[in-house]
């Protein structure tokens, strides 16, 4: 998409080259995470074993709600399963998700109180 709007003609892509990224099998996933809501903050970790064909994927992590992370297991082609958890308030107002970091087997997740909290 970003390259649909270079300012060189040169470096936009042809006609040729949409229809073969709209023909590929990933374009519905694509389709998919275009439509989500901005993330406020977002991690992903490749996984092994993510269906139960033992497909290879990925685990993603955003927050774009108050007081709500959200996860995504998903393979090349498709979301597997989607989790929502929980962040504690902070008194009357509700946090937000501002940072989030990969460690190890955990996610580290920071929100808008100053708070960090881990996931496994």
């Amino acid at each position: 998409m970003r390259r649909c709007w270079s300012g060189a003609p040169s470096l936009r892509p042809s006609a040729a080259a949409l229809v073969a990224v709209a023909a590929a099998p990933e374009f519905t996933a694509l389709q998919d995470a275009a439509a989500a809501r901005v993330a406020a903050a977002a991690a992903a970790a490749p996984l092994k074993g993510v269906t139960e064909e033992g497909a290879a994927g990925w685990e993603v992590w955003y927050g774009s709600e108050p007081e709500r992370v959200h996860t995504l297991l998903c393979t090349g082609t498709a979301f597997t399963h989607q989790y929502s958890l929980r962040v504690p308030p902070a008194g009357v107002e509700g946090v937000v998700v501002t940072a989030m970091c990969r460690v190890g087997n955990k996610m580290w997740v920071g929100d808008s109180a100053g708070r960090v909290s881990v996931y496994s």
